[in-house]
């Protein structure tokens, strides 16, 4: 069990391999009802992929975005490099948007809303150069579902962290809760 066939040093020849697992950083949801960031970190360095899940996570402020950025030692993050695109927000047909400094969604605008989502970073082989995709939703209603996708750049250095935060230094509330979970190759 939890392994797979792959081409061995002899050529023609098959041989198995085991599949990655995923890892999980914080063992449950951890909350996050007040401040304006979170610095996620714990991953191995040759971690592959990266899925941060979030859940009824709310902003006190109106019209502010959750937002993401690549970091790469201690203090350091990544405000370029990133080509997000956000092809079409399922509620009134909004046009595209395209990010260039940060990922991050349109977002819902009102501060009433509990928004669920994930964002999947998977990294692209000998580089680190981290394809991105993701949703976001209006907790239980459905009023308001977005993708995005595209890719970050930790800027030629190994991304060894991510800070989570809120557009404008606005202020998380409410009863949110997020996860980090990783895949390596062993």
């Amino acid at each position: 069990a939890s392994q797979v066939l792959k081409n061995s040093s002899t050529p023609g020849t098959l041989e198995f391999a085991s599949v990655g697992t995923w890892h999980n950083e914080t063992a449950a949801w951890t909350d996050l009802t007040s401040g304006s960031e979170v610095i996620l970190t714990g991953w191995p360095s040759d971690t592959e992929e990266i899925s941060i899940h979030f859940s009824a996570i709310s902003v006190a402020e109106a019209n502010r975005r959750l937002e993401f950025v690549l970091g790469t030692g201690a203090s350091t993050f990544q405000t370029s490099g990133y080509k997000i695109v956000n092809p079409r927000r399922w509620t009134n047909n909004t046009a595209v948007s395209n990010w260039t400094s940060e990922i991050t969604f349109h977002g819902p605008g009102g501060v009433a809303s509990n928004i669920d989502g994930c964002i999947n970073l998977r990294k692209q082989n000998l580089s680190n150069r981290w394809e991105v995709f993701g949703y976001e939703h209006e907790d239980q209603t459905a009023a308001y579902i977005e993708e995005i996708f595209g890719y970050g750049d930790a800027g030629g250095a190994t991304m060894s962290h991510i800070k989570f935060y809120v557009q404008s230094s606005g202020t998380f509330d409410g009863s949110g809760k997020f996860r980090v979970v990783w895949r390596t190759r062993s």
